[in-house]
Formats: structure tokens, C-alpha cells, sequence
């Protein structure tokens, strides 16, 4: 299967209210166009399913929730053009007899697959500070940006498709893919267009709508601190012996700590002095000073950094 290298919709959550559609009983009327979930449903609340999204209603308003492009194909390895999302929208308006374009939109995803050299957890580290943003790693090989309204997330796309589904295995042809997504809830929804500042179902079918979620992504993660600089941020291959490692490793604790001069306070303060201390003092400044020449070497823009931004550029440059 070829990965698509495009920004497209995930998942949507829609939400239809009595105000919206007077007179109307939503609990009774969902349950004949469902797959009700009996266990999880009384008189007040009914929840079920059509295929993979999810549809809760009570008597105050309906929610359906679920992935636009898993919907269309099956997974999200694939993207949705903008003429199979309005097709999505008027299928499903036609299995549950509801006008799903006049629907609140509450939540929307979007986002990209990139095929990688590398395991995708390695690209971690060359993202830094978000600002605005809590930045946590989740299980090594998710990372996310959250604040109130948005969430940005990178992770392991394949090793998530193994976990929902264990015959998977790779077996598409490709094993290092990071999925790039964006997740908008309500206010960060309301917030993209000023022209439009209630988007409901119909905007995602307006070229308009897209065209900035497309521009919230691209200046998001342009706005990520990349780290460009940590002498620790390496392959395995990058390293040649253990000198090479040491050396980066004295670059690194000096970026924390004046390591000469450390050394200098304890030369000078050491509670036994020993003949060979003077040489031995030299000795190690020489040999600090020579792991530090290489600082630049270390420290200059690395090729899973390189990598990513390319790739993540490909897509950006992409007629959206």
C-alpha cells in the first residue's frame, strides 16, 4: 500500500441539539438506525454505533463521533479528498435521517503519514518546546503538544495498527511511519476562520475551512523548538568508538556545567597534594578542551532532523 503524503480529515465529532431541530425525540428516534449498544443504554441515553463511529443521544442532543478516512477506507493510512467528505457527511445524515451539515462541529483531526529511515521514536528528540504547549512522550513512541483547545501528536503509526490489530505486522510493506495529527476541540474549531466562527458539518466541505486547518498545521509545527544541538541526539551508526561517545558526552555536562572550572575549584581545594597532581591537573584540561573542540561537530543539524523536515516540507508544499 502507498502512503499518501497528505494533510487530510481524521477524526470529526458532530453535535446536534434540540435547538436545532425542535419537537424531535432523539433517543427514540436513533434506535431504529443504529447498532444499539444495549449495555450502555437506557430511557435517558442510547448509544451504538454505524461501522466506526459512534453515536450517543439523549434527550438534549446527538453526538457522532469517528475517523472520516477509516470510514471511506478502512484506515488512515489513506487520506479523503474534500468530495469524499461530503460524501461521508450525506451518508451518514442518510442512515440516521438527520441533516448532519446544520450539525455543530466540535471536534476535527487532521493529519499525515511519513514514511521514515528510522524508528519514529528516534525523531523525538530533535522536538523540542512548543510554546503555549505541555510536551510529554507517552510510552516512548508518542509524542504530544496539548493545551486547552489543541493537541498535537506524533507517533508510531505502525506499532499502533499492530496493537489494534496483531495480524497487521508490518505487512503493508513498510515498518517506520510517523503520523503527524492535529486534534481541534471546540474553541480551537471556532477559532480558525473569522468569517466563520460557528463551523458546522457543511464547513468541512468548504475548501475555505480546509485551507486553514491546513495552515494551523504547517505554522504549528513550524513553530516547534527544534533541538538542532543536544551532542546526545545521535544514530548508533554516527558513533565511531568509544572516544567518539566520551566526547560527547563532556560536550553535553558542559552545556549544564563549567566542567573546567570545576575541575580547576577541586585541583585547588584537594585535601592531599600529590607530586603528579600539576600534570595530572593539565592532563585532564587538555583533554576536556579536546572533547569540546568538537562541540560543532556534535552539535550541527542532524540527519533524523534533516529527515523530518523535508518530509514534513514535502507535505506543506503539496497543493492542499
Amino acid at each position: 500500500m502507498e502512503i499518501e503524503n497528505i494533510l487530510s480529515y481524521d477524526t470529526i465529532k458532530l453535535v446536534l441539539t434540540k435547538h436545532q431541530i425542535p419537537g424531535i425525540d432523539f433517543t427514540s428516534h436513533i434506535k431504529q438506525y443504529i447498532e444499539v449498544d444495549q449495555a450502555h443504554s437506557n430511557d435517558e441515553r442510547v448509544r451504538g454505533t454505524i461501522r466506526n463511529f459512534s453515536v450517543i443521544a439523549t434527550q438534549k442532543c446527538i453526538r457522532v463521533e469517528g475517523s472520516v478516512a477509516k470510514f471511506v477506507h478502512g484506515n488512515n493510512f489513506r487520506g479523503v479528498t474534500l468530495s469524499e467528505m461530503e460524501q461521508t457527511l450525506q451518508t451518514l445524515s442518510s442512515i440516521l435521517h438527520l441533516p448532519l451539515d446544520q450539525a455543530i462541529l466540535s471536534r476535527v483531526d487532521i493529519g499525515c503519514n511519513l514514511k521514515v529511515d528510522h524508528f519514529p521514536e528516534l525523531y523525538f528528540d530533535y522536538l523540542g518546546t512548543l510554546p503555549k504547549f505541555s510536551r510529554r512522550v507517552y510510552a516512548d513512541s508518542s509524542l504530544y503538544y496539548e493545551n486547552r483547545t489543541c493537541t498535537m501528536v506524533f507517533y508510531d503509526k505502525v506499532k499502533e495498527e499492530v496493537m489494534r490489530n496483531p495480524l497487521f505486522s508490518g505487512g503493508w510493506g513498510f515498518e517506520n511511519v510517523i503520523r503527524y495529527e492535529v486534534r481541534l476541540v471546540r474553541a480551537g474549531v471556532r477559532s480558525l476562520l473569522k468569517s466563520e466562527p460557528h463551523p458546522t458539518g457543511a464547513s468541512l466541505c468548504n475548501p475555505t475551512f480546509y485551507q486553514a486547518l491546513y495552515a494551523n498545521a504547517a505554522d504549528l509545527y513550524a513553530s516547534i523548538v527544534k533541538i538542532n544541538s543536544n551532542p546526545l541526539s545521535f544514530l548508533f551508526e554516527d558513533v565511531g568508538n568509544a572516544t567518539d561517545f566520551l566526547d560527547r558526552c563532556v560536550c553535553y555536562a558542559n552545556r549544564h556545567i563549567d566542567l573546567e572550572g570545576e575541575l580547576k575549584r577541586r585541583f585547588r581545594n584537594r585535601e592531599q597534594a600529590s607530586p603528579n597532581d600539576v600534570a595530572k591537573h593539565y592532563q585532564l584540561r587538555r583533554r576536556i578542551k579536546k572533547a569540546l573542540a568538537r562541540a560543532g561537530e556534535f552539535c550541527r543539524t542532524q540527519k533524523l532532523e534533516q529527515e523530518l523536515d523535508q518530509k514534513i516540507r514535502q507535505v506543506f508544499q503539496a497543493p492542499a
